[in-house]
């Protein structure tokens, strides 16, 4: 069965998905239609990819997370997957190697045979997008507010250029601090001040405070972004 991929276009899907949470389920619902009766566990899958290109579906997923959303009770749960996980890629011709190789192979339909096989799950859609999809996303909300570590701070303030050489950004310090786009995406990427544990922390907190956001706006604002 193909994945069921949302047709929107994938701001509007996400900034929608972000509507949910943030308690403006009527409008989520109306727009996206596909969370099911009201007082049901929908589990799909956010997958983020490491192509720098207009498409999604390929690649690595470079993140994984499975989000679990109940309408009635108002409640979200998300369980990050850690990239280099080693399992059994679903189907014969793949063996054995890291979970984010499923991507690469065959998109978010073996990615999600894969999960659905090593986990028991029945995840049947998903929400993509890769890094440009990110930097979009923040900076359509005028960036986003992160409490961050001093040793953060210096992550951010150097490794930014790696990937963007050329980009014009505030230095941050620890505390809270205004992360445009690239900041965040850096923010999100970085392990080497842990490990992958550590990095998927910081995007669930990358996530709690987009949210954040999000509840600054009104429905009328987040529809317009995606336009």
């Amino acid at each position: 069965m193909k994945p069921k991929k949302k047709s929107r276009k994938w701001l509007l899907v996400l900034l929608a998905f972000l509507v949910l949470i943030a308690g403006l389920a009527v409008y989520a619902t109306t727009r996206m239609g596909f969370f099911g009766a009201p007082d049901q566990w929908q589990n799909f899958l956010l997958i983020g990819t490491d192509t720098r290109a207009d498409e999604a579906d390929a690649g690595r997923s470079d993140t994984m997370i499975v989000c679990s959303v109940n309408l009635g009770r108002g409640e979200v749960k998300l369980a990050s997957l850690a990239r280099d996980m080693w399992v059994d890629i679903a189907g014969e011709e793949y063996g054995e190697n890291k979970l984010n190789a499923a991507h690469r192979y065959g998109g978010p339909q073996l990615l999600l045979d894969t999960l659905n096989e090593m986990l028991g799950l029945e995840l049947e859609e998903y929400v993509s997008i890769n890094f440009y999809g990110l930097i979009d996303i923040v900076d359509a909300l005028g960036g986003v507010d992160v409490e961050i570590s001093k040793s953060e701070a210096g992550v951010i303030n150097k490794d930014v250029y790696n990937d963007f050489p050329h980009a014009q950004v505030t230095k941050v310090q620890g505390g809270v601090a205004h992360l445009n786009g690239v900041q965040a995406l850096t923010f999100a990427r970085t392990r080497r001040l842990d490990n992958d544990f550590g990095r998927t922390q910081r995007q669930r907190r990358l996530l709690s405070a987009l949210l954040a956001e999000v509840k600054k706006s009104s429905p009328g604002e987040l529809y317009s972004f995606a336009r």
